[in-house]
């Protein structure tokens, strides 16, 4: 029964190597700007995120929230099917390991 809360409730559950590979990674992640390209009302990102750790050791996913401020927002590239819309933010998940996703920002 308080398994069937937790699990609803979105509380993350790991183990203590799982947990310290989690903090490890949260610790050391960095995003960096690779480009950007504006097309017409679009302007697209394109961010690394990097935690410099050994990739076969450390490989949980981290959630990222990126916002807005008013433009339509969409996610592409490495994020993972965890995704959830915040007005105008959007959360989803990523493993910090050099690889890039995409934030798509379109004015009206």
């Amino acid at each position: 029964m308080d398994l069937d809360a937790i699990q609803e409730g979105g509380l993350w559950n790991a183990n203590f190597d799982t947990a310290a590979c989690y903090l490890q990674e949260r610790a050391q992640v960095r995003f960096s700007l690779r480009g950007v390209e504006t097309n017409g009302e679009s302007q697209l990102f394109r961010i690394g995120i990097d935690d410099g750790l050994p990739d076969s050791i450390y490989d949980e996913p981290l959630t990222i929230k990126v916002c807005s401020g008013g433009a339509a927002l969409e996610i592409g590239g490495v994020a993972t099917a965890t995704r959830t819309a915040e007005g105008n933010c959007e959360r989803f998940e990523a493993i910090p390991n050099g690889s890039v996703f995409d934030v798509t920002l379109t004015y009206k």
